[in-house]
């Protein structure tokens, strides 16, 4: 005599809830895997587009951005109270491991948003460059700042920087790019930040450390 077995909802449930289950955890692995994978993607462009921001700002690509865990700390420390920020720095060295000064990148508020800007500093304190490394300021007007007749001005300044008033020009003194004052002074505010952040970098000791 043939037995059948009574199929029972119970059973059905604690099935379906197995296979589930199952589902989601070969889901949840998979989108570990993609965000692993993706993670160190983006992680890597990122070092890369501050290394090449770094290189610009000094206009040097044989020079090689190095990492500093002190001078990690004194951006993370650091605070201008005007709207600005210092994000990132680096110790910047030649082929033969010399250093050659340092890299800064720095945010301030413009007039469309913030003007991120890379700066690079000498050893004896002087700007060698600076770069535009983003920016959404108004075509024609705010958006000149990424000229290099508008970023040369700021080559060999050392002191803070000031913007030359109608008719006065300051040794240490930048031209105003024409109606965009506001753009102007954002530059200017995160270029001076990182200046008075390397002002202390000596104090700090990082100089000889590195």
């Amino acid at each position: 005599m043939a037995r059948y077995r009574i199929k029972r909802k119970g059973d059905s449930f604690l099935r379906d809830g197995l296979i589930l289950l199952g589902i989601m955890a070969v889901i949840g692995l998979i989108l570990v895997m993609v965000f692993n994978m993706t993670g160190s993607s983006i992680g890597e462009g990122a070092k890369a587009a501050r290394e090449e921001a770094y290189k610009k700002a000094f206009g040097n690509n044989e020079l090689t951005p190095y990492e500093d865990s002190e001078l990690n700390d004194m951006v993370k420390k650091y605070t201008s109270g005007k709207d600005t920020e210092i994000t990132d720095a680096a110790v910047m060295k030649d082929s033969n491991g010399n250093v050659a000064g340092y890299a800064f990148i720095a945010g301030s508020k413009g007039y469309s948003g913030e003007v991120t800007v890379s700066v690079g500093i000498t050893l004896e304190g002087k700007i060698a460059g600076i770069d535009i490394v983003s920016m959404n300021e108004t075509a024609g007007l705010g958006a000149e700042c990424t000229e290099p007749e508008f970023k040369k001005q700021f080559e060999g300044l050392s002191d803070e920087v000031v913007i030359n008033k109608e008719g006065q020009e300051n040794e240490n003194g930048i031209d105003a790019l024409s109606g965009a004052t506001v753009t102007t002074e954002a530059v200017t505010q995160a270029v001076n930040a990182c200046l008075e952040l390397y002002g202390s970098i000596d104090i700090a000791g990082v100089k000889q450390e590195s």
